[in-house]
């Protein structure tokens, strides 16, 4: 009832129970509760005019309370009984979607006093039956307001906005099922263009202009499927012309008066000319991609296609794209990503669905790390200038605002507001991402930076981070175009390979293999999967590694890893893994509970014929451990103190030092680790940040779900990794490019004879293991054309100067390893220089 208990115009019908079941009820709109009517009840003056604006007044003060990212619009109802209804319509316009797609109505019931008692506001969500009630305060002299406080029986102070959210929420659901949600408003601003339903009857056959539409769309898929012609052109002008005209009518462009572009740099320009208002040349990376996303879904591409066309963009620190560049760069990168995006089309399968608990259990807990340094990075960033971020201003009870549109907060307890950063410039999200090199790879931190949520002024929302990265991986499981197709993918790594300055032998030194990956682009690796890749490189005592055994094993596993069938098989089969080693841990603590005794005895008995498992270095003994050593070899004392890469290498991969023999370290996780070194200005590693970086990547690969099982022994058989054909793909895409040839020998006036290639080679490479005592013999496919390893012959040696030691005194070690490098330099000097003159002879006797 709306009288309150105890009034005199209950007395006079008797019981509230009475009164509620006599008087005649009135239905508000859309409402799924029922008001008693004022008029029913006797003794009530007649509700003067001025009562519907005050009504509406008061309903403006409590929506303003509930929320300060929606906006409310209040409509008048109708005045029945006594009683003034209004509905409230809050709605989330966004840049994206400036027109609202979706409402929610709140149904609100006003009744102005009654005799001696105030007046009551109620209100009802959509079609809930649940009715709500806020207290109304004041009086008659002074004025009525809305309380500020908690409302008894209701929602918390702070729960409104996220109840709101929970409809926009179910109501997407119910628009994804094929429901139709759309308001009046939305159906009457979303008209097609004349152009759309303009009934054209065609010359030839009759058909209207929507079917001409149709069949252009139908003309543009097959345009996709042509393949670019052997002179390397594309389609012809024809082809081109009808593309266009189906790209114009999938974004609402397309006008019959006017002819489309002849080309995709044409369209590009007529494009930028119309939304460049101002003619100033650029604009924001915001606005290029609204009108990207809105333009090239009609040439056949995804959403993860013109991502990775916007992170090709080259920004300035304001965030603005140059259209004249852009513009001149995209029409290639987007032709190129149609004819993958076809080839992927008709070659994966389809209908694919990855679980989001599959990419949590796998990728959790790295994605946990990377989000917590991320977001460090980004408040970091924002602490230096309060002007580089968005703040949320916070309190322990209701957000406020008031008439005029001002904001404020009441705490419950009266304390100061807390701010929190939730949004940062994007030139700044860009510089804390490039920050953490350990942790975001380039490929994942461009495509990162175009899927969080971007306002006009450029800054990143970063609230959901965590679910950002996770859509991340399931996207580039979904969408790896060239890392399925071994042909595309052989191409674009030799492409990255040539760059990353691969020359004539074929050969790369271990700590410049990870370019090759880094500036990989057309595959979306994580940063812990390249470095699962390094780990699986074999150099040799040199730091030289072949390209062409590298590119073998990467062509291996990259498809391996970026399958979605696989990676969705592979994560439910150790989900249940881990569902039963849990299990029996339980079970075997409950054992050890009760029978002590026997369980130790039975993991005796278990381990009899077996290997004792190796006690493993906790994290903090390696890291102070390898400073050490690399502190005593290092004699420049600098204030960054710095050593080549050669120096380090030897000092861990040769087990030069017993300190390192000692850490128990495996072979791959060295191999994994050298290659990670990254070089300064002066060629030399700054050894105590390299230290510091990638110690802790490596213990946290070892306990990854899933990429630890490529480290593993016979991890190709266990996870069912196929070998492809080198002969095929080596001959598919030769390493070498045509004109690349070995230098001119020192002997110009005898003719270059190439020797013989022979398929591999067995080197004995002494390797810190775990063993530390024994030699691990690797057999690795290595080419002999212009290098030849092995000991020099006694010719080569006698050329050699005889060793001489060093002088004793203070650094006496260091000086001996020095020389003991320059001897082995000068000794393979002599094995080519002896390897060249037999090939001279070799061709004399020919001749």
């Amino acid at each position: 009832c709306i009288a309150p208990p105890g009034s005199p115009a209950l007395a006079e019908r008797g019981t509230m129970a009475a009164v509620c079941g006599t008087p005649a009820r009135s239905r508000l709109s859309r409402a799924g509760w029922n008001v008693v009517s004022g008029s029913s009840l006797p003794g009530l003056p007649a509700t003067p005019t001025d009562w519907n604006a005050e009504g509406r007044r008061l309903v403006r003060e409590v929506s303003a309370m509930w929320s300060r990212k929606y906006i409310f619009t209040i409509r008048d109802g109708d005045r029945r009984d006594g009683m003034h209804h209004f509905e409230c319509l809050f709605s989330l316009p966004t840049n994206e979607r400036p027109v609202p797609s979706i409402v929610i109505a709140v149904l609100f019931a006003f009744l102005p006093p009654v005799l001696d008692y105030g007046p009551r506001l109620f209100y009802s969500f959509e079609e809930s039956d649940l009715r709500h009630e806020w207290t109304i305060e004041g009086d008659a002299k002074s004025g009525w307001y809305a309380q500020r406080a908690q409302q008894k029986l209701s929602l918390k102070g702070t729960a409104f906005e996220s109840y709101l959210d929970s409809f926009i929420r179910e109501k997407d659901k119910v628009r994804a099922r094929g429901i139709d949600t759309s308001t009046a408003f939305e159906r009457s601003r979303f008209k097609p263009p004349p152009a759309c339903y303009k009934d054209e009857v065609n010359s030839e056959s009759g058909r209207s202009g929507l079917a001409c539409a149709s069949e252009a769309a139908t003309a543009l898929l097959e345009s996709f499927q042509m393949d670019a012609s052997v002179n390397g052109q594309v389609e012809d002008a024809s082809d081109m012309a009808v593309a266009m005209r189906a790209a114009l009518r999938s974004a609402n462009m397309y006008c019959d008066m006017v002819a489309p572009p002849a080309s995709l740099t044409e369209l590009l320009s007529h494009i930028f000319d119309a939304a460049d208002e101002d003619g100033i040349g650029e604009m924001a990376h915001y606005e290029v991609a609204r009108l990207m996303m809105a333009t090239l879904p009609g040439f056949g591409l995804e959403s993860w296609d013109i991502n990775h066309l916007l992170s090709h963009a080259r920004e300035n620190d304001a965030g603005f794209i140059n259209l004249k560049k852009f513009t001149k760069q995209a029409p290639d990168l987007v032709l190129s990503l149609r004819e993958q995006r076809l080839n992927f089309r008709k070659f994966s399968t389809q209908g694919i669905e990855i679980p989001m608990e599959s990419v949590r259990h796998c990728f959790e807990d790295e994605i946990k790390a990377i989000v917590d340094e991320l977001t460090k990075a980004f408040e970091a960033r924002a602490a230096e200038d309060s002007t580089r971020g968005l703040y949320q201003v916070t309190s322990g009870c209701i957000r406020l605002m008031d008439e005029h549109g001002d904001e404020g907060a009441l705490g419950a307890d009266g304390g100061e507001k807390a701010q929190t950063l939730v949004a940062l410039h994007r030139r700044y999200c860009r510089d804390s991402v490039a920050s953490l090199p350990e942790r975001i790879s380039p490929q994942e931190g461009s495509m990162v930076l175009q899927m969080l949520p971007e306002d006009e002024n450029g800054f990143l929302g970063f609230e959901e981070l965590t679910e950002a990265f996770e859509n991340l991986r399931m996207e580039a499981l979904l969408n790896a175009v060239v890392a399925n197709d071994l042909r595309s993918l052989r191409k674009h790594l030799v492409f990255c390979a040539r760059r990353s300055g691969l020359d004539w032998t074929g050969h790369m030194k271990l700590w410049r293999i990870k370019d090759i990956l880094l500036v990989a682009d057309q595959i979306c690796l994580s940063r812990l999967q390249i470095h699962t890749l390094l780990c699986l490189t074999e150099p040799n005592t040199q730091g030289d590694v072949c390209i062409q055994d590298f590119l073998h094993i990467c062509i291996a596993i990259i498809p391996h890893m970026s399958n979605a069938s696989i990676f969705t098989e592979t994560a439910e089969r150790l989900m249940l893994e881990n569902a039963e080693a849990m299990k029996e841990r339980a079970n075997a603590e409950l054992a050890a509970l009760s029978a002590a005794k026997v369980t130790k005895q039975d993991n005796q008995d278990d381990d009899d014929g077996a290997k004792v498992p190796e006690k493993q270095v906790d994290r903090e003994t390696v890291e102070r451990t390898l400073l050490q050593s690399f502190a005593l070899i290092d004699e420049t004392r600098k204030p960054t103190p710095t050593l080549p890469p050669d120096a380090i290498f030897n000092c861990v991969f040769n087990g030069s030092d017993q300190q390192v023999q000692g850490l128990c370290l495996d072979e791959l996780e060295v191999a994994g680790l050298l290659a990670e070194m990254v070089l300064d200005a002066s060629g030399e590693v700054p050894y105590h940040d390299f230290v510091r970086r990638w110690v802790p990547m490596m213990f946290e690969l070892r306990q990854h779900p899933l990429l630890s099982r490529y480290l593993q022994p016979a991890a190709a058989e266990q996870m069912g990794i196929p070998e492809p054909d080198r002969k095929s793909i080596e001959t598919m895409v030769p390493l070498m490019p045509e004109g690349m040839k070995r230098p001119p020998s020192p002997l110009k006036e005898e003719p270059e004879v190439k020797p013989e290639r022979s398929d591999s080679t067995t080197a004995e490479v002494r390797r810190p293991s775990k063993g530390n005592s024994k030699t691990v013999r690797r057999r690795s496919t290595l080419s002999r054309g212009p290098t030849i390893e092995g000991e020099p012959d006694d010719k080569g040696a006698s050329k050699l100067a005889t060793e001489k030691l060093p002088p004793p005194g203070r650094g006496f070690l260091r000086r001996k390893t020095r020389m003991e490098d320059q001897s082995l330099a000068a000794k393979e000097k002599a094995v080519r220089d002896a390897a060249e003159s037999f090939a001279v002879a070799v061709a004399r006797a020919a001749q």
